[in-house]
């Protein structure tokens, strides 16, 4: 009997079997180790939370390394654990160099690796010769043409290295098996749809073209698959004509017929086709108009087809999966044509009755981790496991991530992907309130949070919280609690840190409803109180209900800073409104500029006023940085080398003021393909850590900065904490603390968006979506 073992990085659980065989087949669910790894450009912070006493942690930059004789693989390393919460400096993994890793507990051991899944969309995944492939796709890079190999399920990757024939970069493309050759045909590239073929016979390392004797016409979104020992392939776009055809090869697509199907299914492309139970399945797609519902089947290779009647909805769906698995048709994720993405799986044996195997995890509130909804993605049946990759978010997100169901699951669990301390998210708020690092709220580009997390350990874990408001009956109407006494959930909020009191401030919950309450808690955020609000002069509760405000402490009382109201029009304010208990406020007389997503921060004794939007939703060009003794009575400051900027984030640290990420003024530019996704019209995303020196001086620039906006970075006792944030197009996870002189970067890699580490090439760039030559090279 095998004990399993769990092994988590960044909350991201890594599953393997664990036995001294090399079994790898199997999934486990009983011991887990939570793992994070955060990577710096000189070395790497392995945080190992909860694990046993005398557990054994191995790691080096070799693959496959002889932990009996660990010394003598490259950079072997072996620390043993104390059972206790332990950070472990780690040099075997650096920018620039891939480490693999190795517990032992007891007889138990397992492998996991950093070098994970690009993001990819439109990619293929499947079984080959017992391993498991990862073929081509597309992200913010580009089309790739990279193949990657795992052997034990999906927990590791391995990139295989190209002779001297490499296959194209493509994306949307098929790929198929059969006696350990590889098919792929088709796809798009930079240039449109493509009519190539492709063959490989030693593991995607070097590809052979095919010339059919009847040449097939160029497609993308279209299904290649093997029926009975004879290749099909179907339908299709080449972005003008969506295609209609049922053709079929006998010798690996050497040569191709016409099927001619009847009734005909009618054109589509982003459906799929499968082989199952002796017959071809079709379902779903889209005809060029409209997303399908449909389900097909063909009991004679494809020349009759019946249109078959659910017992369920199967819902509109293209861009999704269908696969075979335990003897039953699964239907995975996807989206229509209406804005509806979908996370969920259901399956059947006939075609007609349907059930929910994995339910729509939007639905379910709760859930901290899961899979997310999304479409052109993978999934596969490989060694008794479902196994689910990548795909591109509803927000935009281009995901890394690989989800696994074991036949003993009722559940998906993460097995690879870059870590997360939490769900992506923007216009989230961060602080550090008596040593720990708070995030509460924040927009993860499909809906609004609720939730906080909280952690007691520089950003190396989180835990999740949901606060629970405990007046609400002492409150007449309370927008800030839902029916379940849980917090409502808010983007573009607020929170300070007074004594051993954390306040809530403002917020949105919807574009014409911010929040009006001030609450306040006492047992960090676990539970939040509705504060009674008490009118001095003219202020009114109204007056807090903004949006890009900004809140401070300073002499000893909590000051709202500029913002935008929810009256229509909406309302940009130049007010300063103080309390010192926050249940008492008065608006003070000042001489700030209207502003909103701009940023004030308490740093040299002083508050600092830097950016923001004018009441025209344009970047402020006058009076960029301001600053003030007192907070209502504003100077402006030289700021010769400081652009306009919004979205951004100021922080103190070190007696140091930092400008991190944000949204500056756009050149006139050709933009590359991989630097588009960084720019608007008028807008483009900072490229420079903005640093101001305790003499106040002037800002000077420091290379290296994250390019997103509406992210939070706070000051901890030793480091710089990050997370979260946007590109113009899409929501970011990300993590990442510097040092407090910024000059090293640890960071943790998500899917979809890279980590820049200032002065050296990122090792993991061609695993990433978002590094350009221009951002991750020196």
């Amino acid at each position: 009997m095998k004990t399993p073992l769990i092994l988590a990085a960044g909350l991201t659980l890594f599953i393997a079997a664990c036995d001294n065989d090399d079994d790898k087949s199997s999934t486990p669910e009983t011991t887990s180790t939570a793992f994070t790894a955060l990577v710096g450009a000189k070395d790497t912070l392995v945080h190992m939370r909860d694990a046993k006493r005398n557990d054994e942690l191995y790691r080096s930059n070799e693959h496959n390394c002889d932990i009996a004789n660990y010394a003598s693989c490259e950079n072997g390393q072996l620390s043993l654990l104390s059972g206790a919460r332990e950070i472990i400096h780690d040099t075997a993994a650096q920018a620039n160099k891939e480490a693999h890793y190795i517990l032992k507990s007891g007889k138990n051991r397992i492998q996991a690796s950093l070098n994970q899944l690009p993001a990819s969309r439109g990619h293929q995944m499947l079984e080959h010769d017992g391993n498991l492939m990862h073929i081509g796709g597309r992200n913010d890079k580009g089309y790739s043409a990279t193949v990657m190999m795992s052997d034990d399920i999906g927990r590791s990757w391995k990139k295989v290295e190209p002779t001297t024939a490499s296959m194209p970069a493509v994306a949307d493309h098929q790929v198929v098996s059969k006696d350990r050759t590889l098919l792929l045909s088709g796809g798009r590239d930079t240039n449109g749809a493509k009519a190539d073929m492709h063959r490989s016979d030693d593991n995607g390392k070097s590809w052979t073209p095919i010339q059919p004797a009847t040449p097939i016409t160029p497609r993308y979104a279209h299904q290649m698959l093997l029926h009975k020992g004879i290749l099909y392939m179907s339908g299709g776009t080449d972005g003008d004509q969506v295609h209609s055809d049922l053709i079929k090869s006998s010798d690996m697509g050497e040569t191709w017929q016409d099927v001619n199907p009847s009734p005909h299914f009618g054109a589509r492309y982003g459906h799929q086709i499968i082989s199952y139970d002796g017959k071809l399945w079709m379902t779903g797609g889209n005809d060029g108009n409209s997303t399908k519902d449909d389900i097909w089947v063909s009991e004679d290779e494809g020349k009759t087809w019946t249109k078959l009647t659910p017992s369920k909805p199967i819902h509109k769906r293209m861009e999704h999966k269908m696969v075979v698995h335990q003897n039953k048709m699964l239907l995975l994720s996807g989206k229509d044509d209406q804005g509806n993405w979908r996370s969920d799986a259901m399956s059947s044996k006939d075609g007609v009755a349907w059930s929910t195997e994995i339910p729509n995890w939007k639905a379910i509130k709760d859930k901290a981790r899961h899979a997310r909804s999304r479409a052109e993605h993978q999934a596969a049946s490989h060694k008794n496991n479902l196994l689910l990759s990548g795909g591109v978010h509803k927000s935009g997100q281009i995901l890394s991530d690989v989800w696994a169901k074991a036949p003993e699951q009722t559940e998906m669990g993460l097995v690879s992907s870059a870590p997360e301390p939490f769900d992506s998210r923007q216009k989230h708020h961060m602080v550090n309130h008596q040593g720990k690092i708070i995030a509460m709220g924040g927009d993860d580009g499909e809906s609004l949070r609720a939730d906080m997390h909280v952690s007691d350990d520089e950003g190396m874990s989180w835990e999740m919280v949901k606060p629970t408001i405990i007046n609400a009956s002492d409150i007449e109407n309370p927008t800030s609690m839902d029916g379940d006494g849980n917090m409502t959930p808010r983007s573009d909020l607020q929170m300070v840190s007074m004594g051993n009191k954390l306040f809530v401030i403002g917020g949105a919950e919807t574009a014409d409803n911010n929040h009006s309450e001030v609450m306040m808690s006492e047992d960090d955020g676990k539970t939040l109180s509705i504060l009674p609000f008490i009118r001095v002069g003219t202020v009114f509760p109204q007056d807090l209900a903004k949006t890009g405000h900004q809140a401070v402490v300073h002499a000893d009382k909590i000051m709202v800073i500029g913002g935008k109201t929810d009256e229509t029009p909406a309302s940009t304010t130049a007010d300063v409104i103080t309390s010192a208990d926050g249940q008492a406020w008065q608006k003070e007389t000042t001489n700030m500029p209207a502003t909103y997503d701009h940023q004030v921060v308490k740093c040299h004794d002083q508050l600092y006023l830097i950016g923001g939007r004018g009441s025209d939703g344009e970047l402020r060009t006058s009076n960029v940085v301001m600053r003030s003794d007192d907070g209502t009575n504003w100077t402006p400051m030289a700021t010769s080398t400081m652009e306009p900027i919004a979205d951004h984030k100021a922080f103190c640290a070190d007696d140091n003021l930092y400008v991190l990420g944000g949204s500056v003024p756009a050149p006139t530019l050709n933009a590359s393909a991989g630097e588009a996704a960084a720019h608007s019209d008028s807008e483009m995303l900072a490229a420079q850590i903005q640093l101001l020196g305790a003499d106040d001086s002037d800002w000077r620039q420091i290379d290296g900065s994250p390019m997103l906006k509406d992210l939070q970075a706070v000051e901890a006792a030793t480091s710089i904490v990050q997370t979260g944030g946007a590109e113009l197009a899409a929501v970011a996870a990300i993590a990442a603390t510097y040092d407090k002189d910024m000059s090293n970067k640890r960071a943790m890699l998500f899917g979809g968006f890279c980590s820049r580490l200032p002065g050296a090439s990122f090792a993991f760039k061609e695993l990433n979506s978002c590094c350009t030559d221009r951002i991750c090279e020196k």
